[in-house]
Formats: structure tokens, C-alpha cells, sequence
């Protein structure tokens, strides 16, 4: 049995605006064991995006607000942990594809130019990125 690495329970992402609260995320749960790959999907305007935003903590304030539930990575609480302990796990160990296709390719081609170059803009990057569907 694989270990649960990311686990979201009852995620509630509220944003403000001048007619009142909108409840964006309300009550989303799952989990992604290790070795998995999660792939989120749904109509546009579903709260694909702010899901994802919320796990990686990057919600816009002021407006926006992770206001209830719970989001662990390997056990510990992300949402208890300090800015700069979060901006380790970003990019490195939790990332985001984003949904369209086009921000997707550019995003491979820049990373396959920077390791052919044998440089990159993040640092050492652990993993290879494998196009084999683009629609």
C-alpha cells in the first residue's frame, strides 16, 4: 500500500468582493498517494485553479482566503507552515500545470532550452517533463 503524500480534507477558499463573500471552494477533498499523479479537471470556472492555488498557498490577499479544512504534505500541515518554509515545497516538490495548453508548451520549451543550455532559472530541476499528448 502506497503512502498518502497530499492530503486535502474539507477545503473551504472564500474571496471577498463589494457584493459579499463568494464561496469558491467549498468543502473539497482528496488525496494523492506517493508515486501518483493527480489531474484535476472540470468545467471552466469550477474552482480547478483556485484548488490547486490553495494547496500551494498562493491565494491573492486580501480578497481571497483559505478560511477552513485542512491541506498536509508527508504529514505535515502546510497551512501551518511559515512563508519561506512554504516557498521550499513550490515548483520543487508540489507544482501546478496550468490548463492552457499554449502558457503549457512554452513553459517545456524554455525548461528544454535551459537544461540543453545546461543553466536554469529555478536551480537544479529534479525532474523531466515528458510532452506525449498535446491537444
Amino acid at each position: 500500500m502506497n503512502k498518502v503524500m497530499l492530503k486535502v480534507v474539507d477545503l473551504h477558499t472564500y474571496f471577498s468582493t463589494r457584493l459579499g463573500v463568494v464561496k469558491t471552494i467549498d468543502g473539497v477533498s482528496f488525496y494523492v498517494q506517493e508515486g501518483e499523479t493527480l489531474g484535476i479537471v472540470g468545467e471552466s470556472g469550477s474552482g480547478k485553479t483556485v484548488t490547486s492555488l490553495s494547496v500551494l498557498r498562493l491565494v491573492e490577499k486580501p480578497d481571497g482566503k483559505i478560511v477552513g479544512g485542512k491541506i498536509s504534505f508527508d504529514g505535515k500541515d502546510l497551512l501551518e507552515l511559515s512563508e519561506e518554509e512554504m516557498r521550499s515545497y513550490r515548483g520543487k516538490i508540489i507544482s501546478i500545470i496550468l490548463q492552457n495548453p499554449m502558457v503549457l508548451l512554452l513553459l517545456l520549451s524554455l525548461l528544454y532550452f535551459f537544461r540543453r543550455a545546461g543553466a536554469s532559472p529555478l536551480g537544479p530541476l529534479p525532474y523531466v517533463f515528458t510532452l506525449s499528448h498535446f491537444p
